[in-house]
């Protein structure tokens, strides 16, 4: 039954959803740690919850039958569901037996993308396919995602061109990284976008070659001229930023996506060359990849050109991301090969880079940090089968192989049971060809992860390929009114389905999928009603009716009563707008941002995100109403929505965003204020994202085709379903925005411990776990800066100690918290080891030694292949002068590492303590063949030399740590003693002098007592 609260609570879903898709692609922020995905994970969790529940009270509603049966039939026989369903039960299964289930449940702190996330997607995915009934709510879709994608791409182009206003650290103009933070995701996002571009680029073009009916105005062609113009403009800046990006997986699913694009138009479109010339580049292209990447190959040459250059280093796996790659997909199939019970249901979500440390390959420590363990394979084979295992890993197949079905089947390619075979057989054998053949021709699985997607996709392109080969001269038997929006969507997930398997799937890219498979079952089955082709009386009382390819395959609905140029189109779609205006600032602006910085670009970028945004949503409201004499309107409405909430927003933001300190003097209650108010900035973008979303859901319901008269909801049941959204309240609050807040907090103590400020780094690292007090990123942040605290109050025992305790004490809550995470035992190690080196009691520092022991042998169980573990067990030993232990832990050390700096200083010092000189010496001079500007190692010869009576060498080696570092201290201080030795005296009162000029505090009573010495033994030997 349709009540007034049902049409609103859709209308809310609906203007929800187009929230997100604007959101998860641009939303990033400066002021947390992680910058991008932290912000908008939690926000979209946030709105994904408010969907949830007015899919809730629409179900309620409008009961059982009318909510759940779709297109005459159970929900769970709406194709693609069940394939949806099946993913969702092996999350929860993963989730339930995961190894870490509240990381599984939560998602971890690098990406946030666990089951509660998945889940936020899933429901996006339904409420589209429960809600969506008319073309005009999926052009909604698809033109907020084309806006959307234009200053992403802006952006993009701005950075190549060192325009950028915002100071990254790392380069960005060689290879842009836009709003996703990486090359690879930014490849990633617009590759999906792209083929939702060329369809609207096709569509206005098409809209110019219709036939006018008589009587029609070229004025009638206006808007499609701009439309078509705009879109273009808009897919060529997406595929320079493409190629900008410089990603090749990204390159390569665009190149599968637009194969399948053109194939399929070509044949929909009967258009013998063009299904010819498109059959044969895609032959022709991948020819010419495979070629490109042979190793003594002809066109060896064509790598030194940019931009051409990376695609030929694909299979490049001795260097660079590539051997990266390869090492972390050997790891996984240790890890999947340990416990093939586990591999069925996964080790959980999000729970790889704690699961991966004992299989940890110590080759990889060579080209990423050594303290870092991968969460992702990049390879969406082997991340499935890790985290959600085989159940997982075939659900997900299962759903990529059910869209390509469908989608094929409703676009007319797949029409008998021999062409569902032979799509079947192609799929499964180019699959699983794909993961043989790597093993058979190089003896391992570890490629098979990308082996058996790119079997999939050949064999689906080759299905593809053969059917246009013997279709030529057939005309199309499926009269789908949607087909050029199905080969879009085909391109899109196609694209994504190969760039998962050589990068890593983000908020943005999982989003889209998820929109991408409810919207090709809404216009494939097709779930839209049939519309009539009536516009408002008022707009067409005196117009001929036009008739051509448009109006038969778009119509529009009955409106309600309303001046034509405000429709719920142009109305809700202002607002989206306005909403993108309102990330974009919330992205940009800072306190000390210099707007005539690089040119004033950042207005421009705003101002080419508004007037294409102004163009594509003006334009479309006249198409919707079939009125193009009051454009001049509609702009003016559009642009009193956009600029009036963007003006609002800056009226508020701003201030706020430059607000300072009253004091001078900050207490630790003004550190915890000044951090609130800057965190509330995220509070801010909350409370006008859920008001602009409100106002979209008012103006949609204009849209709304209804009864006369609606049922009447009981006062009852609304004041449930108010307790409902109230309850909502605290879980958005705890669940998704103090985890932005909590991020705010631990940056700035961040900022505070970059400064040794350790006082006030303890006051807003606890303000972070308050917010967020199972983070245990933070823990590690708190614990480090009470021991760096106990470090400064050596000169008071009771202080220290108190700091040192303090510190245990949430190093223990941290391991408590995840006791899989090996930086939390190692940390504890390193912290009873600090310990014991600052007390005199005997009896006290040998518990600290024996419990730092105990701990770095359970820290070594836990990532037994970590050779920077092994010599910080081994620099234990030799503190306490165990040269036997610690000579042991560092031959352990060279097993897994013989390339490890560190290993062969630290056996320097090993033999040096037991008076081996020529073995110190082999050890500094491999630490230096590793990295000729290791100071110590020099230091360490020059040692060794003087031991073996060779001054004139040891003075050499000294010298040359000062041809790296001409202030070193030791080496002034080295030199100074061995010309004294020499009987240099003058050298050595230079050096001497040079020291004292570098030293510490500490230091100089000691230096400047040996100057004192030098001049009395000039002066003796002068007096000689």
């Amino acid at each position: 039954m349709q009540t007034k609260l049902s049409t609103f609570a859709a209308r809310l879903s609906e203007s929800a959803w187009l929230a997100v898709l604007i959101i998860v692609p641009i939303l990033f922020n400066i002021y947390t740690e992680r910058v991008f995905e932290e912000d908008k994970i939690p926000l979209f969790r946030s709105i994904a919850v408010m969907v949830l529940i007015a899919l809730v009270v629409w179900g309620v509603e409008r009961g059982r039958r009318g909510a759940f049966r779709v297109d005459g039939q159970s929900l769970w026989r709406v194709p693609l569901v069940l394939p949806a369903l099946a993913l969702v039960a092996a999350y929860l299964i993963a989730t339930v037996f995961s190894i870490v289930p509240r990381i599984s449940w939560w998602g971890a702190y690098i990406r946030r993308q666990g089951t509660y996330t998945f889940l936020s997607y899933v429901v996006i995915f339904f409420a589209i396919i429960l809600l969506v009934r008319h073309r005009r709510q999926v052009e909604r879709i698809i033109t907020i995602i084309l806006i959307t994608s234009l200053p992403a791409a802006l952006y993009g182009v701005l950075q190549h061109f060192g325009r950028d206003p915002l100071p990254w650290g790392g380069d960005v103009t060689e290879r842009v990284a836009s709003v996703a933070g990486n090359p690879i995701f930014i490849g990633a996002y617009l590759i999906m976008v792209v083929p939702l571009t060329l369809v609207r680029v096709i569509e206005n073009f098409s809209r110019l070659l219709e036939e006018p009916a008589e009587g029609e105005a070229a004025t009638d062609y206006m808007a499609p001229s701009l439309l078509a113009g705009a879109y273009l403009f808009l897919l060529i800046i997406q595929l320079l930023v493409i190629v900008y990006a410089q990603s090749r997986g990204p390159i390569i699913g665009l190149g599968a996506g637009l194969t399948f694009f053109g194939t399929v138009f070509a044949l929909r479109r009967r258009i013998r060359w063009l299904t010819l010339g498109i059959t044969g580049f895609a032959i022709a292209g991948m020819l010419f990849l495979a070629v490109f990447n042979l190793p003594n190959s002809p066109l060896q040459s064509l790598r030194s050109v940019k931009y051409l250059g990376r695609l030929g280093s694909v299979f490049e796996l001795e260097s660079g991301t590539g051997k990266v790659r390869v090492l972390i997909w050997e790891g996984a199939l240790n890890l999947l090969a340990a416990n093939p019970a586990r591999d069925i249901v996964g080790y959980g979500p999000e729970a790889m880079y704690v699961a991966y440390n004992p299989y940890y390959p110590p080759d990889l420590a060579h080209y990423e940090a050594r303290n870092a363990s991968p969460d992702r394979s990049h390879n969406e084979t082997f991340d499935s089968l890790v985290m959600t295992g085989v159940l997982g890993f075939v659900a997900q197949l299962f759903l990529f192989g059910s869209f390509f079905y469908f989608v094929l089947r409703w676009l007319g390619m797949i029409n008998t049971k021999a062409e569902r075979n032979a799509f079947v057989v192609l799929a499964v054998v180019g699959g699983v060809l794909g993961a043989l053949l790597p093993a058979m021709i190089e003896g391992s699985f570890k490629l098979s992860g990308v082996g058996l997607p790119a079997g999939i996709a050949v064999g689906l392109i080759v299905y593809l390929l053969s059917y246009a080969v013997t279709h030529l001269d057939h005309r199309e038997t499926s009269q789908q009114p949607y087909s050029l929006l199905l080969i879009g969507l085909l391109a899109a997930v196609m694209g994504h389905f190969v760039e998962v398997h050589f990068g890593i799937a983000i908020g943005a890219t999982r989003l889209y999928f998820w929109t991408f498979l409810a919207l090709a079952v809404v216009v494939g089955v097709p779930l839209l009603q049939t519309e009539a082709a009536v516009a408002p009386v008022a707009a067409r009382a005196n117009k001929p009716a036009r008739r051509g390819r448009r109006e038969r395959r778009r119509t529009a609905e009955v409106i309600p009563e309303a001046p034509s140029f405000l429709t719920a189109t142009l109305l809700a779609t202002s607002l989206m707008v306005g909403l993108l205006l309102v990330v974009m600032v919330f992205n940009f602006f800072a306190p000390n941002l210099d707007l005539a910085a690089k040119g004033y670009a950042i207005l421009w970028l705003f101002a080419g995100a508004w007037a294409f945004g102004a163009l594509a949503v003006v334009a479309e409201s006249v198409f919707e109403a079939g009125d193009q004499t009051r454009w001049w309107a509609r702009a003016a409405a559009y642009a009193g929505l956009t600029l009036g909430i963007l003006l609002i927003f800056v009226a508020i933001y701003l201030p706020w965003l430059r607000w300072e300190p009253p004091t001078a003097e900050v207490t630790p209650d003004d550190l915890r204020a000044i951090g609130a108010h800057l965190a509330n900035n995220v509070t801010i973008l909350y409370l006008f994202v859920f008001a602009i979303i409100g106002g979209a859901a008012f103006a949609l319901l204009r849209d709304e085709s209804r009864p006369a008269a609606l049922a009447r909801t009981p006062g009852w049941q609304v004041a449930g379903y108010a307790l409902l959204a109230v309850a909502a309240i605290p879980i958005i609050v705890m669940t998704n925005l103090n985890i932005s807040r909590a991020d705010i907090f631990n940056k700035q103590g961040t900022g505070y411990e970059a400064a040794r400020q350790w006082d006030a780094a303890i006051v807003l690292y606890e303000q972070a776990l308050r917010l967020q007090p199972n983070e245990d990123r933070y823990f590690l942040n708190l614990g480090r800066a009470f021991m760096e605290k106990a470090r400064t109050m050596q000169a008071q025992p009771e202080q220290r100690d108190f700091y040192l305790q303090q510190s245990l004490t949430v190093l223990e809550r941290a391991q408590a918290t995840n006791p899989r995470n090996t930086d939390h035992t190692r940390n504890l190690a390193s912290l009873h080891r600090v310990w014991a080196s600052m007390i005199d009691d005997p009896t006290e520092r040998q518990r600290h030694l024996v419990l730092a022991d105990q701990y770095y042998a359970a820290a070594v169980k836990l990532s037994p292949n970590n050779a920077a573990l092994w010599n910080d067990w081994a620099a234990l030993y030799l503190d306490e002068g165990q040269n036997d232990k610690a000579l042991e832990k560092l031959e352990r050390s060279l097993a897994l590492d013989q390339q490890y700096q560190d290993t062969y200083l630290l056996l320097g010092s090993v033999y040096l303590n037991t008076q081996e000189w020529q073995k110190a010496l082999d050890a500094y001079n491999q630490a230096l063949a590793l990295n000729p500007r290791v100071i110590q190692a020099y230091s360490g010869k020059a040692f060794a030399y003087s031991r073996l009576g060779d001054t004139d060498k040891a003075i050499a080696a000294n010298q040359d740590a000062l041809q790296v570092d001409p202030n070193d201290f030791i080496s002034h201080r080295n030199l100074a003693l061995l010309y004294q030795q020499s009987g240099q005296l003058d050298l050595a009162m230079r050096e001497a002098e040079a020291a004292l000029s570098l030293a510490s505090p500490n230091d100089r009573p000691a230096i400047e007592s040996f100057i004192t010495q030098l001049r009395q033994q000039r002066a003796s030997s002068a007096g000689g």
